[in-house]
């Protein structure tokens, strides 16, 4: 099952922590998340906001979100 974070803070987080982000999607440009997934050679994909909202289930989600390998215990 494909999983998603979102928020300016929480992807922004992930990609500096080098987590465990697979694509980031924007429905608005983010210098710095750009930037951050270019250096882990992290795919980065645009789409607009009724997409974004469909994909993580709230309109909350500022622009971006990331899609991320799933949490194994």
């Amino acid at each position: 099952m494909t999983q998603y974070i979102y928020g300016r803070n929480t992807v922004h987080q992930i990609l500096e922590d080098g987590g465990r982000a697979k694509v980031i999607y924007l429905s608005s440009p983010d210098d710095k998340a750009e930037k951050l997934a270019a250096m882990r050679h992290i795919p980065v994909k645009q789409v607009d906001k009724k997409t974004m909202a469909k994909m993580v289930h709230s309109d909350h989600h500022q622009g971006i979100c990331a899609e991320i390998a799933p949490y194994q215990t």
